[in-house]
């Protein structure tokens, strides 16, 4: 009601306001059940605050695709500015990849990542993995072995895991920056890079290049490979020798003559455990290694003590925390993503009894086995993957 003061003379104004989401940003939670059925859960806050917890958010998406399995969740943001950024919540099961619109969680038949594809597949366009290096582009790698950028263009192009005009089969890890990126030829052992076009990676070469004999690693296994702090990569493998090494590779030069350099350390061989381990990672700051085998976390230990595996801890208040079984291991790594999240990392556990449960822990500096219990997340399902995400 307004009323003018000269006059006296009110006016009565009505309107109608839907809230779509309480929330702003927080936590997105990918989960599965025993027969494969992946449904999503919310751990954010509200605007006084307070932490909330919503579970269900993919069956009341509408999204069509929730069985078999879950592959991953990720926050892609891609694009310049904020009026030209693309956001994509992206969801990918066994049965096909889409994204949820922002902020209301929803989807159509128009979110499917098949329809942004330069040449569609054959089949469902489905993703096994999804990174998001910088602004500049987002890459996408299915099971078979495709490697594929979407870029700022919207577009998603065409698969890249080409070395010398053979198609090759692509390890689901890359690393890198704007300019370039680093990822594995399973076919060859070996690594190799993908560089720009002329316009960056808006409009990529369809095919990869070799790099430096010393850097290549050519006839090795390939265990890990994982984006860190700095545009540093870490890469875990077993050479054509038969020894353990953790590579660590970073882009330097300008964009036009982008140079790869590496170190490497060697690794004893109790690492190898590590080989057939579903769920690994490596600490975003100090490049520490963790795995999960038979729902047990391990770190593997580097000093100049002692190099080995050992039982991980997670600790609260500097007291061991009893772990019911370990679904999960994740890290956040997108370009998209803030500092606080990249910090940390985010172990799983389930039990009938307690349900699930996050740990959201950071290692300690001078004692990798030692975790730091940073918040402990209550929810329904076994979580698979995780994501931030924001409005």
């Amino acid at each position: 009601k307004i009323t003018e003061k000269k006059s006296g003379v009110s006016w009565l104004y009505k309107f109608n306001l839907k809230v779509i989401q309480q929330l702003d940003k927080g936590l997105l939670f990918m989960t599965e059940d025993d027969n494969k059925q992946v449904e999503l859960e919310i751990y954010a806050s509200d605007a006084k605050g307070n932490k909330v917890h919503q579970t269900g958010i993919l069956a009341r998406s509408g999204f069509l695709y929730s069985g078999g399995g879950a592959n991953c969740v990720a926050n892609i943001e891609s694009g310049y500015s904020s009026l030209s950024r693309n956001k994509y919540l992206l969801v990918s099961t066994g049965e096909g990849t889409g994204w949820l619109k922002l902020p209301d969680f929803t989807w159509n038949s128009k979110q499917m990542l098949d329809l942004l594809m330069v040449k569609q597949e054959p089949n469902r366009f489905v993703v096994r993995s999804a990174f998001q290096l910088s602004n500049a582009a987002s890459f996408y790698f299915t099971a078979d072995g495709g490697a594929y950028v979407h870029n700022t263009f919207n577009i998603i192009y065409t698969d890249f895991a080409y070395l010398n005009k053979v198609k090759f089969k692509a390890a689901p890890y890359i690393g890198g920056n704007n300019y370039a990126a680093i990822l594995y030829n399973e076919d060859k052992q070996c690594f190799v890079t993908i560089l720009p076009g002329s316009t960056g990676f808006d409009y990529p070469p369809s095919y990869c290049s070799s790099v430096a004999e010393n850097l290549a690693y050519e006839g090795s296994n390939l265990i890990y490979m994982q984006q860190i702090s700095g545009n540093n990569i870490v890469a875990l493998l077993k050479d054509k020798e038969g020894k353990y090494r953790k590579l660590t590779y970073r882009f330097v030069g300008p964009p036009m003559n982008m140079m790869l350099n590496g170190s490497s350390s060697d690794l004893t061989a109790d690492i190898a455990m590590m080989e057939d381990a579903e769920w690994k990672a490596i600490d975003f700051n100090l490049k520490y290694i963790y795995f999960v085998k038979d729902g047990r976390l391990y770190n593997y230990r580097e000093t100049a003590a002692i190099n080995g595996l050992e039982y991980a801890k997670i600790l609260f208040d500097g007291e061991e925390v009893a772990l019911d079984e370990v679904v999960s291991l994740n890290v956040i790594t997108n370009g998209s993503t803030g500092g606080d999240y990249r910090n940390v990392l985010f172990v799983a556990t389930w039990s009938e009894e307690n349900k699930g449960r996050v740990y959201v822990v950071k290692p300690e500096n001078t004692e990798s086995r030692n975790l730091i219990v940073q918040e402990v997340i209550e929810v329904d399902g076994k979580v698979k993957s995780v994501c931030n995400w924001s409005n």
